[in-house]
């Protein structure tokens, strides 16, 4: 299993039990960057990710990722 898709799975997991991520809690959960990537290749699979906007402590917006549906055999 590559390291990419490893990251998916540790994804997928995460959202299976109904939490949402950052960029940043990606990183210090799994110690991986890439996050947008990574949400890019699971919507290709055919997975609902929503991201939706929230501010960050330097007065600018960063995406915090949600699954809205998952895929059959997802």
């Amino acid at each position: 299993m590559t390291t990419a898709t490893h990251h998916k799975v540790q994804i997928m997991a995460h959202f299976r039990k109904g939490l949402t991520l950052t960029h940043r809690e990606s990183t210090d959960l799994f110690g991986k960057d890439r996050l947008a990537a990574r949400i890019c290749e699971l919507r290709a699979d055919g997975h609902n990710i929503l991201t939706t906007p929230e501010p960050n402590d330097n007065g600018g917006l960063h995406g915090r990722y949600s699954l809205q549906k998952e895929m059959p055999n997802g």
